[in-house]
């Protein structure tokens, strides 16, 4: 829980410099009487060098750094749960073997595709705030509508990768596919009982029993017999 907080922390920290480095600008897309709110954010005068270092500091903590301990982790987990050597697979026969053997592998590749992911998915927007940055006069040679095609389709990726991750799980994990399934049911079972309300009436045998505070009782019921008398039953 403290690992989490200091992870937001320094998230909203290294968010600061921002602040004062980037200012809005009129969009030339949006039509000016349309409205004020849809601005774009570009770096201030004279701040063009300082966006620059900002922007390398942010790839360095947030991509670089994270794809070195990742890659250097999940290297070594992908070898341990590839190797067939591991006691506790020699212990086990040969079909159980190979089945615990053939879950590590998968494991071991969900592990890999998630960093991969990681790296496909920042590196654009990393890659384009740079260019715009270090090249600004190259975007003069480019259509708005491409620019700002680039950007979005940018952050997207950035999007995307915030859930992709329980996607892959889903994909390549029976475990993780079969808790999430149990959760589901589980969920829409809650759902269901509390669409019923604190009462729940079920029918027992021509009986009406109602669930009050955890208890059924029955009450007052009218049935007809075979020779069409009535027959009532009392309260229980």
């Amino acid at each position: 829980m403290l690992c989490l907080v200091f992870i937001w922390i320094a998230a909203h920290v290294t968010a600061v410099p921002k602040m004062f480095i980037i200012d809005t600008v009129e969009d030339s897309l949006v039509p000016a009487n349309l409205t004020i709110l849809l601005t774009a954010c570009a770096p201030g005068p004279g701040l063009q060098a300082m966006a620059m270092d900002y922007e390398i500091f942010l790839c360095v903590v947030f991509y670089a750094m994270p794809i070195v301990v990742m890659g250097y982790t999940y290297t070594a987990i992908a070898i341990k749960l590839w190797s067939s050597k591991a006691g506790i697979l020699m212990e086990s026969d040969s079909k159980a073997m190979m089945t615990q053997l053939k879950v590590r592998r998968r494991t071991a590749k969900m592990l890999i595709i998630v960093v991969i992911a990681f790296v496909i998915l920042f590196l654009p927007v990393y890659i384009w705030n740079m260019i715009r940055l270090s090249a600004p006069e190259t975007l003069s040679y480019m259509d708005d509508h491409i620019i700002s095609g680039i950007t979005l389709g940018a952050l997207l990726l950035l999007v995307i990768n915030s859930c992709i991750n329980p996607i892959i799980y889903n994909f390549m994990s029976v475990k993780f596919r079969n808790e999430f399934r149990s959760v589901c049911h589980c969920w829409l079972k809650i759902c269901a009982a509390t669409d019923k309300g604190a009462s729940n009436e079920v029918l027992r045998g021509g009986v009406r029993q109602e669930k009050v505070h955890g208890e059924y009782r029955r009450s007052r019921m009218t049935e007809y017999d075979s020779a069409g008398g009535k027959t009532s039953l009392t309260d229980a």
